[in-house]
């Protein structure tokens, strides 16, 4: 969760940035901004349906994390109001498999847990992530420009691929319990 905090307010202070040192207009902002998050609401709930039939949370977070990092990692080199919402999309759609799964790990957690306690814990990773994000971008940026901040991004995304490759084994005793 401290992830998606991270990408969720990185994504919403650096991005409307970098368009504009890109060159592009407001209007051209807000719609790459748009492509970040629609992909996500619209296919939210079917890849939701999809998880429950399936069971299949280990493959899905590892292809978000893959989608999701490529996206934001090409992002960093797009030029073109296309392909700027091109690979905005690409992430959106990659943090939506990779948000829902884990959101259903924790449901699944939960069960076995107090609510409470692991709501609260949950939330409080989200919101450390929220400020986070936006700092870690500034610095990065700083160092080594908007693009190099947006593929940095991209890079940790792949990265932790390798993770949660580690722990497959607790992800499928969940899928399992699910079932």
């Amino acid at each position: 969760m401290l992830l998606t905090g991270m990408w969720s307010e990185f994504i919403w202070a650096m991005e409307p940035l970098f368009i504009n040192q890109a060159g592009a207009s407001y209007a051209v902002g807000g719609i790459v901004l748009s492509f970040f998050v629609a992909p996500f609401a619209l296919f939210g709930y079917a890849i939701g349906r999809w998880i429950d039939r399936t069971q299949k949370r280990f493959f899905s977070i590892i292809f978000g994390l893959v989608c999701a990092g490529f996206g934001i990692l090409f992002f960093s080199f797009a030029t073109t109001p296309f392909w700027f919402c091109f690979f905005a999309a690409l992430a959106s759609v990659g943090f939506a498999f990779f948000y829902v799964s884990i959101n259903g790990i924790f449901d699944s957690l939960s069960d076995h847990h107090r609510r409470g306690h692991m709501t609260g814990v949950w939330q409080a990773a989200e919101d450390i992530g929220f400020v986070l994000g936006p700092i870690a971008g500034g610095i990065i940026a700083d160092f080594i420009g908007m693009r190099g901040a947006f593929f940095v991004f991209g890079a940790l995304f792949l990265m932790l691929t390798l993770p949660v490759i580690f722990v497959r084994r607790n992800i499928q005793f969940y899928e399992k319990k699910a079932a």
